[in-house]
């Protein structure tokens, strides 16, 4: 008979053995993260800066409300109802005044944005620059922070420079138009004369170069002085008010000497002695070199005077009235990412030390000799590394005294 092979096949239940749920990137509700965009309703416009550094601003519009955001500074958009609910445009505003006043167009165009429900929205100050500079590895754009102003109506506002405004609300009681032109031939404020002007109620942000502080003069006895590159915004009753309330500043007054043209006949009443005919060209003479030396000395006291100010403008303001200053107007940043100092040993880079050539050192048997002489008068040098041996005998010659 023929064997068959039997296979024998047992199941055995398993015990508790723990398995490692998978992995989520689900985040639970008690996480310490911020929510950019609550579900609170709000009746008016709000700009809320988010935290340190000052580069991020939460918008949240109530439904129906224009919002106008500088083109590039649109960070991020949500709406309760989808995005579907949410209209938008681009508007152009002032465009010739602006390219007459900045030569570029591009300042002027915003992104017009109108939700049915209430829309946030996170806004930056991006304001992308194309010029040789950036070619070259730099940038001529300084690092800017923002700054929400909110209008009650009581005051109106000068706002400086292209840049400044962000965003702002559109109503019926805001309103912003650019300056008008400088007439020549005419006395005009010490102020930058390339400013926006705000009146009304509503909510803007702004946008400086550096860091953005608060001066508020309470009344007419307080004054400041400021240099007025560094002046982003200032306020008043009206404009007539704000263009007055500064004047021009120097830190070393120029001391000038008042001079009288000579005239062209000299009066025989003006000098008691009498003159003879021969000495009245040396006497016209000696009265234009006291005038033309008198005109000099002005001069170099006027580019002395110069020299000690710098090429600084300094504005006097007095109160009552807030001032918004700004740190850096001119910062130039560099775009070229800078190298690290330190890197991991793993790393393919070296160091400012490591890449430096090894100084090789000798050895000390190289330079340390005995010197003897011998009966001749020959000098005999053998190396040795140290003195060792030598400070041992003298040592040891020393316990047996």
């Amino acid at each position: 008979m023929s064997k068959v092979a039997k296979r024998l096949i047992s199941l055995v239940r398993p015990g508790n053995t723990s398995i490692a749920p998978p992995t989520s990137n689900v985040i639970t509700q008690d996480t310490a993260a911020k929510d950019l965009f609550p579900t609170d309703h709000t009746n008016n416009v709000q700009f809320e800066i988010l935290d340190e550094p000052l580069t991020l601003a939460r918008a949240t519009v109530p439904p129906s409300v224009n919002l106008y955001v500088r083109r590039g500074c649109l960070m991020s958009l949500y709406n309760s109802l989808g995005l579907s609910s949410i209209a938008m445009s681009h508007q152009w505003i002032q465009p010739q005044k602006r390219l007459l006043r900045y030569g570029r167009l591009n300042i002027s165009i915003y992104l017009k944005l109108t939700g049915a429900d209430t829309l946030n929205c996170l806004v930056a100050p991006n304001f992308t620059r194309s010029n040789i500079f950036s070619w070259l590895g730099s940038s001529t754009s300084p690092y800017r922070t923002l700054c929400p102003l909110t209008l009650g109506g009581a005051s109106d506002w000068f706002v400086f420079g292209k840049d400044s405004i962000v965003a702002f609300e559109s109503n019926s009681s805001l309103k912003l138009q650019e300056a008008p032109f400088k007439l020549p031939f005419r006395t005009e404020s010490v102020l930058n004369h390339k400013y926006q002007l705000l009146q009304g109620r509503g909510s803007v942000l702004l946008s400086g170069s550096g860091s953005v502080y608060k001066i508020n003069l309470k009344d007419s006895t307080e004054e400041v002085i400021i240099q007025s590159q560094h002046l982003l915004a200032i306020s008043g009753l009206n404009s007539v008010d704000i263009s007055s309330s500064a004047t021009e500043y120097k830190m070393t007054e120029q001391i000038m000497k008042k001079i009288s043209k000579p005239k062209a006949k000299a009066s025989a009443g003006s000098n008691t002695k009498k003159i003879k005919l021969e000495n009245i060209d040396w006497y016209k003479l000696w009265i234009n070199i006291q005038y033309y030396a008198s005109v000099s000395s002005n001069f170099l006291k006027s580019l002395y005077t110069g020299y000690l100010n710098g090429p600084n403008r300094y504005l006097k303001v007095k109160g009552p009235r807030t001032l918004l200053v700004q740190s850096s107007p001119n910062a130039y940043l560099s775009a070229t990412p800078q190298p690290a100092l330190f890197y991991p040993k793993d790393s393919k880079y070296q160091t400012q030390s490591e890449a430096l050539p090894s100084i090789k050192t000798s050895e000390s048997k190289n330079y340390l000799s005995y010197v003897s002489m011998e009966k001749d008068g020959k000098l005999l040098f053998r190396s040795t590394p140290d003195f060792k041996e030598t400070v041992e005998m003298i040592e040891k010659a020393k316990d047996k005294k």
